[in-house]
């Protein structure tokens, strides 16, 4: 291929247009969990759920190749997603349930009203009940993730599987979803802030409150 130069796609990404933020809370809680020696074989398994759930988490955060791909790339993000929140859920010990993550995200002291509310069809594992808001968005990862990875037919230019008018947008949905199920977690072994008191953390709320009247992925 002429100039061929290594880029899997003709997208350009400019440095200078991208506006990045660092969460210090975030980074905090974590480099407090990773450096703390763990003085019990509990407290070390759950260390390692820590590291290898952000392991995939950094994967399904890739850029470009994930940002700037196709529907199957959406997919694999999208799988990752899940893998990440299924290992910080996993007690190692057993095969791990929609059930074990979706305890994990009710388990998030939300604080805006909207999110405790059991006022949302339940998708994935749960169909046909009621449920919150942040269950119902890993219920729509946990379904598209499914959907991708076993073969299921999609509706041309359709990312999410089963995407309804007015849902927000997975992709910046999943892993704010995900800063706020791990936060919690810490918070319950004694590291990092409260999400109580924690500022950051209501950022992520609205993230998860947004809705995107597109029913494609690409907004």
């Amino acid at each position: 291929v002429k100039d061929f130069v290594g880029q899997t796609t003709l997208a350009v990404i400019y440095p200078e247009s991208i506006r990045s933020a660092f969460d210090e809370e975030f980074a905090l809680g974590l480099l407090d969990t990773v450096e703390k020696k763990a003085r019990t074989r509990e407290d070390q398994v759950f260390k390692t759920r820590v590291v290898r759930s952000m392991e995939m988490a950094y994967y399904a955060m890739r850029s470009p190749f994930v940002t700037l791909g196709e529907r199957c790339d959406f997919g694999v993000q999208m799988g990752l997603w899940v893998s990440a929140f299924e290992t910080l859920a996993n007690p190692h010990v057993t095969r791990i349930e929609f059930s074990d993550v979706s305890t994990m995200v009710k388990a998030v002291p939300w604080r805006h009203r909207k999110l405790r509310l059991k006022n949302r069809a339940a998708v994935g594992a749960q169909r046909g009940k009621k449920t919150t808001l942040p269950v119902q968005i890993y219920g729509r990862l946990y379904r598209t993730r499914n959907a991708y990875m076993h073969g299921n037919q999609m509706p041309e230019g359709e990312y999410e599987f089963g995407k309804r008018k007015g849902w927000g947008n997975l992709f910046f949905q999943a892993p704010a979803l995900y800063r706020c199920v791990l936060m919690n977690a810490l918070n319950s072994k004694g590291f990092g802030k409260s999400l109580s008191t924690s500022q950051e953390h209501a950022i992520y709320e609205r993230v998860l409150l947004a809705k995107d009247d597109n029913r494609s992925h690409r907004s």
